[in-house]
């Protein structure tokens, strides 16, 4: 009898199938809601803990509209026992429900109502997101330094046991904002947002001006370039570039000249010694640049350097020397003969002769000058004054005069220039030399800001043009530091 009642009682029972939820622990026989949250899948953790400026809005925060969750879905079946369990029942006593209570049935009667009231609840869950909204405790202030700790809103639904909302920690603070994408494990890093206009850029996000990339890693590979050939040279003569034809009328600005230089380069790359061709991404020249006055260059040498792709390394870089002028180039230490001048340079002195123009001494030397000069100087005004000898601003030099003979009368040419420039000047022994200039020059043009030095045993003669100095300064032009310590010098200006 005791068996059949205990095997009464389990029939009568509630018989529960509960499938393992995630994230949830159930209490035995427990059955949640249709249609409550199981759990809720975790907030990726620069979402979870987020750090902001004072001032930050809270539409400015990221407070997701939508988080995943796992929802019940409870169903319920009836469970019918088997022939002889039924047999039992019915024929010994029957153990009444709690629903029975206070009724007056038979055995029968109570068997089978009972039989009928047996079910199994199962229970699973399917992932869905839903919609939220975000309140937070405190409630949010952006301009209030501290912490916010924000739950959802799920709107009709109801949590099962077990179940917890998500949370969002906000914490305004006074510091710089920290970059969570570079914050491992959603640790602050100290480091500012990065620019979000240029990829790669290394200045803070809102930076003024423009972008600057990071530099390459110290591991990047760089190729090195061990020799390379111009592509497209068609411009070039012996690698370099000529251009007899600029004038005052006829200028070419730095566009110009740069439009006229190679485009590409043909490399022999050291670690693999294959040739690439690569393109030249820039030209620079730093004395290539317009005067005062607006104008760019009419005479004269200039080196262009070349810059070659990011990831490739040549040293020194490709260069192209330009000539103004119709210029012939001569190397350090040589001598140049031009309409009847002969310039010779030593001890590092360089010169550059250009058909026009005259000669040029670009370097710290020593240089011997002699002949008589039956050049011309063309193009010349006052924008743009033309001499015979020129010392480059800023060179010291030695020159001798032996038997120099510079004669050039006409409106803004002159026979010698030394603006800004220091000169020991030497009349060799037993010669006589002689310098005559043309209308608002100098015979000898030493301008305020040069220094010269007059010494040895010859002659000089020299002669002013009209409203010139014999040795000073030309038209409005004061003079600079003149010294004479030996020779003989005759110096006379012309007023008009």
């Amino acid at each position: 009898m005791m068996k059949k009642k205990r095997i009464g009682a389990l029939l009568l029972s509630v018989m529960l199938a509960v499938t393992q939820l995630p994230a949830v622990a159930m209490a035995e026989n427990y059955v949640p809601e249709d249609g409550s949250i199981a759990s809720f899948t975790a907030l990726p953790s620069d979402v979870a803990e987020q750090t902001v400026t004072v001032g930050t809005a809270y539409e400015d925060l990221v407070l997701p509209d939508k988080v995943e969750a796992n929802i019940c879905h409870v169903t319920e079946d009836m469970i019918i026992p088997d022939e002889d369990e039924f047999e039992e029942e019915i024929g010994g006593a029957s153990t009444a429900s709690p629903s029975d209570a206070g009724k007056s049935t038979t055995g029968n009667e109570a068997g089978h109502k009972t039989d009928s009231e047996k079910t199994t609840s199962t229970v699973t869950t399917t992932r869905s997101e839903i919609f939220v909204t975000w309140d937070s405790d405190p409630a949010y202030d952006g301009g209030v330094t501290g912490s916010y700790v924000f739950t959802p809103d799920v709107g009709g639904y109801v949590l099962a046991d077990g179940a917890k909302l998500p949370r969002i920690t906000v914490t305004v603070s006074a510091d710089t904002v920290e970059n969570p994408a570079e914050s491992p494990n959603g640790k602050p890093t100290g480091e500012p947002l990065p620019c979000a206009l240029t990829e790669g850029c290394t200045l803070p996000d809102g930076h003024e001006g423009e972008c600057v990339p990071a530099s390459p890693a110290d591991d990047a590979l760089i190729k090195t370039v061990t020799g390379w050939t111009f592509v497209d040279d068609e411009n070039l003569t012996e690698g370099g570039l000529a251009l007899p034809g600029v004038s005052m009328d006829n200028q070419a600005d730095f566009d110009t000249m740069v439009s006229m230089l190679p485009t590409q380069i043909s490399a022999e790359i050291e670690e693999t010694g294959n040739l690439e061709t690569l393109d030249i991404t820039g030209w620079s020249c730093d004395e290539y640049r317009q005067d005062a006055d607006g104008n760019w260059p009419l005479t004269g040498d200039y080196t262009f350097t070349a810059a070659i792709p990011d990831g490739y390394a040549c040293n020194p870089l490709p260069t192209v020397r330009v000539t103004l002028g119709g210029a012939n180039l001569f190397e350090t230490n040589h001598t140049i003969t031009e309409g009847g001048l002969t310039v010779a340079a030593s001890e590092g002195g360089e010169i550059t002769y250009t058909d026009g123009s005259g000669f040029l001494l670009t370097k710290d030397g020593a240089y011997t000058i002699s002949g008589k000069w039956s050049g011309t100087l063309t193009g010349a005004d006052r924008h743009n004054p033309k001499t015979v000898i020129t010392v480059q601003s800023g060179v010291k030099a030695k020159i001798t005069l032996n038997g120099t003979s510079i004669t050039s009368r006409t409106s803004d040419t002159g026979a010698f220039d030394m603006t800004g420039a220091t000169v020991n000047l030497i009349l060799s022994a037993g010669s006589t030399n002689s310098l005559e200039s043309g209308n608002a020059r100098a015979g000898l043009q030493v301008p305020n800001g040069s220094k010269l030095t007059i010494d040895g045993d010859g002659i000089l003669n020299i002669i002013g043009g009209i409203y010139g100095a014999g040795i000073g300064g030309g038209f409005s032009d004061s003079g600079g530091s003149i010294i004479i310590t030996g020779g003989t010098v005759k110096a006379q200006g012309n007023v008009g």
